[in-house]
């Protein structure tokens, strides 16, 4: 429970990459319960979700970033 983005597939782009060899190019993107309709991406760490500006329910507005600048 918890207000998170906790729905979102890693299986699919580990098959994809083995099976059909298609390396994951962006990072995997999560839903949230409680948000409605709104996804993130799920950056490896440290790196975070930036907000880049425009909707801020849609994950194509935030970058994996390493820094705060």
């Amino acid at each position: 429970g918890g207000d998170a983005f906790e729905r979102f597939d890693l299986l699919g782009p580990i098959v994809a990459w083995v099976e059909d060899g298609a390396a994951p190019e962006t990072a995997p993107i999560a839903a949230s319960r409680t948000h409605g309709e709104a996804t993130r991406p799920l950056c490896p760490h440290p790196s975070y979700a930036r907000y880049m500006g425009g909707d801020e329910d849609d994950a194509g507005s935030f970058t994996c970033t390493d820094s705060a600048g």
